[in-house]
């Protein structure tokens, strides 16, 4: 939970212990000493209930909301950014982050030397996707990460078989 929205519901908390706390006195004063409740106690009682507790509660529900609702959005924005590309001679990465970055990453596909399928966790197992990791040969060995990929073994099938044609092709 983002910090604000903490602070905000924590002081709706303390709030309502104050204003619960109040009325339990007024209570208390009324019943057993049979004084009677001013206008301005009741006040004070009342504006700690609903000014203090209800008020700082939907304060902090609502930067809790937009807040998850900003950070939802960005998450399905990168998911649906993050596009890889396979041809028969290539292997092409455009990823972007937000509205205002783009990053685009090629290799050629007889470069790629290690391939990987990672999958973590058991959601992952049960539903199969995961993560393919490509690596490149060179001075700078770049791996590229396809993350998220359904069925990610055939995934890896498909950029080893387009590979090895280009590989034959070449020679």
């Amino acid at each position: 939970m983002h910090s604000l929205a903490r602070r905000f519901l924590k002081t709706a908390i303390a709030f309502l212990v104050v204003g619960l706390a109040l009325g339990v006195w007024l209570l208390v004063r009324r019943e057993l000493a049979g004084d009677a409740i001013s206008a301005r106690e009741l006040s004070a009682h009342t504006h700690a209930l609903l000014v203090g507790f209800v008020m700082m509660m939907i304060a902090g529900v609502a930067l809790w909301l937009v807040y998850w609702g900003v950070r939802s959005f960005l998450n399905w924005y990168r998911y649906r950014h993050d596009i890889w590309v396979v041809t028969n001679q290539r292997l092409i990465d455009s990823y972007k982050a937000h509205p205002f970055s783009l990053r685009v990453a090629t290799a050629d596909l007889v470069n790629l030397q290690d391939m990987s399928v990672v999958k973590s966790g058991i959601v992952a197992t049960m539903l199969n996707f995961g993560n393919v990791v490509c690596e490149t040969a060179g001075s700078d060995r770049v791996a590229f990460t396809i993350a998220g990929v359904p069925r990610p073994e055939a995934m890896q099938l498909l950029i080893d078989r387009e590979r090895d044609r280009e590989r034959m092709r070449r020679e």
